[in-house]
């Protein structure tokens, strides 16, 4: 039998509370469904780093959440998710991840077995452990290797200084011993960040008006692909647009293509420290 693709089980296994949304109970893409294009992107062994450029209130931190929760059910890594600071890095973690993870059967069965193990910064499951630190920890951020690099509202990062580089260089730097890295990198400005436009070199530039926000899947593959409201170009590009509300309300994915695809119980289970 065929796997079910990440929408498929994100649909059907992860639950949101009033805590998260306006819209408690089973997960659904039908609100936005721009975010169908990121989560396959991210789900696709072909793509290795995938860049966003997202408006305000338009599910990042959602999507985000709910991708991880895939991840630690169905394709373990160590994984590290580097906020500008730690303070964000925690509240996120109580006030989306945890609840998420906690609603979320396959996730839940892989809670550690020691609440030790299991606190809002360093998330130690059974097959895999999850660490959230700030941009401003060059320590935190340098100190193991790991899979899945997230970069979460890269425009806020603390900038690098004489004596440490930029922590988006420390944590990509952390993903080079496993060939099948995935990073993950955004941003909610306008205009594409320094840090963002060095990690997207296929994209196009317009004279007015800078680098263009969008976001791009890089492979390894070079097969072309279309997702969502994803655009293919003859030459192999790809691009998630930025979100941005509609005339209606809903929110609708627009842009120009942006990227270029390159050549990627014995005991009792714990709860949050």
């Amino acid at each position: 039998e065929k796997p079910p693709s990440v929408i498929e089980w994100a649909e059907r296994n992860i639950q949101l509370d009033s805590r998260i949304t306006a819209r408690p109970g089973l997960y659904s893409t039908a609100n936005s469904p721009y975010v169908r294009g990121v989560l396959e992107a991210l789900a696709d062994p072909g793509v290795h780093t995938v860049c966003l450029c997202w408006g305000s209130q338009t599910g990042k931190t959602l999507t985000l959440a709910v991708w991880l929760a895939y991840r630690i059910a169905n394709d373990p890594a160590p994984s590290l998710l580097v906020m500008p600071n730690a303070d964000l890095a925690r509240s996120y973690s109580k006030t989306r991840l945890v609840p998420i993870f906690e609603k979320c059967k396959p996730v839940k069965a892989l809670f550690p077995y020691d609440s030790d193990d299991f606190a809002n910064l360093e998330m130690q499951f059974l097959n895999c452990t999850l660490t959230l630190t700030g941009s401003n920890s060059p320590a935190n951020i340098s100190s193991r290797p790991v899979c899945i690099a997230v970069l979460d509202e890269l425009d806020k990062f603390a900038p690098p200084t004489d004596k440490e580089t930029s922590a988006m260089s420390l944590c990509l730097e952390r993903t080079k011993a496993f060939p099948e890295h995935r990073r993950y990198l955004d941003e909610l400005s306008g205009r594409i960040s320094g840090d963002l436009s060095r990690a997207m070199p296929g994209l196009q530039r317009s004279a007015g008006d800078g680098i263009r926000p969008g976001a791009m899947g890089r492979r390894s593959s070079g097969r072309k692909r279309k997702v969502g409201h994803e655009k293919g170009g003859r030459d192999g590009s790809v691009s998630l647009h930025k979100m941005r509300p509609s005339v209606d309300g809903k929110r609708t994915a627009q842009g120009n293509r942006s990227g270029e695809v390159g050549g990627q119980q014995s005991k009792r289970r714990a709860g949050p420290a």
